[in-house]
């Protein structure tokens, strides 16, 4: 990924608060205080557990299980569960433990996709976790560029579901999966279509970097087919800061 997947959370706007919040919030007032406002915070950890923070991870672990308590019927809350399982997997020492957590957590974002599929940001978690595990383990890819495609497709049909920025990147990701798979024909028709655009500087460094430069591009005829990859990895890994995974591999060097 070009960003920092902490960056991508941060950028993320999500579309309307589920009506399962709405509904519940009020039965749920403690102290003045709302569950809706622990599942709040618990987002914000959430943004530091991706980043590779493992205490975040254990802490937004505990938050959402009490929140699940709370609201059971949410997706929304669900689909963060999930997500940090699946974390709670990248972390453990143990390779079984790693496998049987990030598959846990996989099955429990593709139930609620199944009972919520056109809510963005559950298809966001999803697309992002089944993006960042690695393919030769649990074959995800696949998973990855459909939500990704269903995402560009809502914001193609609605450009307030989340933010230009977001827009961008997921088109970018999309790309560097089709690269990193071999797929350069599908990888250069995202890059070319994305530089049309007009995208931030950012962006258009990182295409630059796909031999993408600035000046204009032909026009993409129609939006390329998304189709299924596959990429082996070595590690079942997150993306990690370069301090992180320098403090990793000290730990195991021990």
């Amino acid at each position: 990924m070009g960003q920092n997947y902490q960056d991508i959370w941060k950028q993320y706007v999500p579309s309307e608060v589920n009506e399962s919040i709405q509904k519940n919030s009020e039965m749920w007032k403690q102290e003045g205080d709302t569950w809706e406002a622990t599942f709040d915070e618990a987002k914000k950890l959430h943004e530091k557990a991706v980043a590779g923070d493992e205490k975040a991870v254990k802490e937004v672990f505990k938050l959402l299980k009490d929140i699940k308590q709370k609201a059971p019927s949410d997706h929304l809350i669900e689909a963060y569960y999930g997500s940090v399982v699946a974390l709670l997997g990248r972390d453990a020492a143990d390779t079984k433990d790693r496998f049987r957590l990030v598959r846990k957590g996989m099955k429990i974002l593709d139930d609620v996709v199944k009972k919520e599929p056109e809510h963005s940001e559950i298809r966001m978690l999803r697309g992002y976790v089944s993006y960042n595990i690695p393919e030769m383990y649990f074959q995800r890819t696949s998973t990855a560029v459909e939500d990704f495609e269903y995402l560009i497709n809502q914001y193609e049909s609605n450009p307030e579901v989340f933010s230009q920025d977001m827009y961008w990147q997921l088109l970018y990701d999309l790309g560097i999966a089709y690269k990193r798979t071999e797929k350069q024909d599908q990888a250069q028709q995202v890059f070319t279509k994305l530089s049309n655009l007009n995208p931030n500087e950012e962006i258009r460094t990182l295409l630059s970097h796909e031999g993408i430069d600035d000046s204009p591009a032909k026009e993409v005829d129609s939006t390329p087919t998304f189709e299924s990859n596959e990429e082996p990895e070595e590690l079942i890994e997150f993306p990690q800061t370069k301090r992180e995974k320098s403090r990793r591999r000290s730990r195991r060097s021990r």
